[in-house]
């Protein structure tokens, strides 16, 4: 019977005991209480780093995505589709969307192919104008006829003095 005394579940009903267990539930409601405010204080922090990155994904957008994709995509309804969706991948601030990323990667290679053909159309545009005269006519093209020199037809005799050092 002792066994049987020892296992028994004793009473509870001793005052330090519901006293202790009153303590430390308080002291559990204090930890939820404060982990709250920490929360609360994370999500206000994240709402704003988001507002940040949100506002910055949508510069992005209006600056190069949006200009990109109507020099790009002529069907208006493919295009409204596509805005929607990048609208909804800014709200989330995904940035790391695959398509964000295609998007951001085809709108900047765009942009700079653009830049580049505008460098390039500017530079044949000077040459073009030179003021130099350059090699505008046919004439300033070819070398002058030296004086005194084998008839055109004439190879070898050219050759036969240009060895000679005779020129």
């Amino acid at each position: 019977m002792s066994d049987a005394s020892a296992s028994a579940p004793k009473p509870a009903g001793s005052t330090s005991d519901i006293s202790s267990i009153l303590q430390q539930v308080q002291h559990l409601q204090g930890d939820k209480e404060r982990l709250l405010r920490e929360l609360e204080a994370a999500r206000a922090e994240n709402g704003h780093l988001k507002q940040g990155k949100r506002e910055e994904m949508k510069k992005v957008f209006d600056s190069v995505i949006a200009k990109w994709l109507e020099a790009s995509v002529q069907d208006e309804s493919v295009r409204e589709q596509f805005t929607q969706g990048c609208n909804r991948i800014m709200d989330d601030t995904n940035e790391k969307s695959g398509i964000w990323t295609v998007a951001c990667a085809a709108s900047n290679l765009h942009k700079s192919q653009l830049e580049e053909i505008e460098r390039l159309r500017v530079e044949n545009e000077t040459l073009k104008s030179g003021t130099s005269g350059g090699f505008r006519d046919e004439s300033s093209r070819k070398r002058p006829r030296e004086e005194g020199g084998p008839a055109s037809n004439d190879f070898w005799a050219g050759f036969d003095l240009d060895i000679s050092g005779a020129r």
